[in-house]
């Protein structure tokens, strides 16, 4: 038996590989959010700039560069936009 924590990497028996998300009860969602650190390892991880999660999130290259720096903390919508698309 192992332990899963969020946001390890998962390989299947096809090489396709996942990133491990809690299922969290909607009361517990907004307190959940990602670290700036995280949002990076987990774009590097898909081989993905700046520029690529700003497109697949709806935000600018500036807004995404400000959140992993920890200069700027994103609203609630803003992480919903990262997470959905780090997630997808």
């Amino acid at each position: 038996m192992f332990k899963l924590y969020p946001g390890a990497i998962l390989t299947d028996e096809k090489g396709n590989k996942f990133v491990a998300v809690p299922l969290l009860p909607k009361s517990e969602f907004q307190s959940s959010r990602l670290a700036p650190d995280q949002i990076k390892t987990l774009r590097k991880h898909r081989g993905w700039t700046q520029s690529d999660l700003a497109q697949h999130s709806g935000l600018t290259q500036a807004t995404i560069s400000n959140i992993e720096k920890g200069k700027e903390k994103p609203n609630p919508s803003t992480c919903i936009a990262i997470e959905a698309a780090l997630f997808k």
